[in-house]
């Protein structure tokens, strides 16, 4: 049951009232960490899971949380007071454990998912006819973003599409590399409904998100049921699912050289564009969420049964 269109005083009294098994608790606010209060002082009784999507200390630059302090303390309470965590990658379960010192039996790990819809994107018309390379995501530094354009500077015939939510970094962007966003080589194109956002994943030639830090994007995988390579970084828990050279490209982050290679060998190479645009779906295919929900479901069951990992 998804009980988040309540008031905080109307969760307190769901939670009480129907005394759930296991309470999943997937985001951090105020309202989130009420189960693990009631359940720190005793009022229920229910198992409650904590799905860990980031952590704020290394994330704080993301410009994700407006109050850093305050999902700080959220983030201390969901970690230690939760029965147990869900991290959606090792690499952000290897970070809980070096940042907060939690028991590694604690913590299991659950890829997150990629809906049907992205298998099945049309071919309509956006950005142009001509070819472009994809980002999306929200416009900040630890993006890596600097050194993606700073690459694009360098190749010839490659166009960049950005999109994501915008923030002040964008403008640092566009004085940087003003001649980039002057020429159209490269375009913010800015949010968009998901109708759009699917064309626009199916019309790239690939994807690319060179983050410093990203515990499993979910564009990444989006990208890949497009049917189309990716190239991150190897500062990503992404990296867990895909194998350099077969999916996509893996790269240093920071490295511009290493991003410049891969960019260009997958412009000019239509066919190996194409071969692993089809592994990448393949690998998307196994990473459906109707599967990643039995996985949760094994762990809830475990948990409820009293069972410690």
């Amino acid at each position: 049951m998804d009980i988040c269109d309540v008031s905080h005083v109307g969760l307190v009294m769901n939670l009480i009232r129907h005394k759930y098994d296991v309470i999943n608790v997937h985001n951090m606010s105020s309202f989130f960490i009420i189960p693990f209060i009631l359940k720190k002082l005793k009022i229920i009784n229910s198992k409650v899971v904590f799905v860990s999507h980031g952590l704020v200390p290394i994330e704080k630059g993301n410009q994700m949380y407006n109050y850093p302090l305050r999902y700080f303390f959220y983030q201390r309470i969901c970690l230690f007071w939760s029965d147990h965590v869900i991290a959606v990658s090792n690499y952000l379960k290897s970070s809980i454990i070096n940042e907060y010192q939690i028991k590694e039996t604690k913590i299991s790990v659950v890829h997150n998912g990629v809906e049907d819809k992205f298998f099945a994107g049309e071919k309509v018309s956006f950005a142009g006819t001509s070819p472009y390379v994809l980002y999306v995501g929200t416009i900040t530094k630890i993006k890596g973003l600097d050194f993606l354009l700073a690459a694009i500077q360098k190749i010839d015939n490659c166009r960049l599409v950005l999109i994501g939510k915008k923030t002040d970094y964008l403008n640092e962007l566009e004085k940087k590399h003003s001649n980039l966003f002057e020429s159209k080589k490269v375009m913010y194109i800015g949010e968009m409904d998901t109708k759009t956002l699917l064309s626009a994943y199916s019309n790239s030639t690939f994807f690319v998100l060179p983050s410093n830090y990203d515990s499993y994007p979910m564009v990444v995988l989006e990208a890949m049921a497009s049917g189309k390579p990716v190239v991150i970084s190897e500062n990503m828990g992404s990296k867990e699912i895909i194998e350099n050279g077969k999916e996509g490209f893996i790269v240093p982050f920071g490295d511009v050289d290493s991003l410049v290679y891969a960019i260009s060998y997958l412009l000019n190479n239509e066919k190996v564009v194409e071969e692993m645009g089809l592994l990448a779906k393949q690998k998307a295919l196994k990473n459906k969420w109707c599967i990643k929900v039995n996985e949760y479901v094994e762990i809830f069951e475990y948990i409820n049964d009293g069972k410690v990992f």
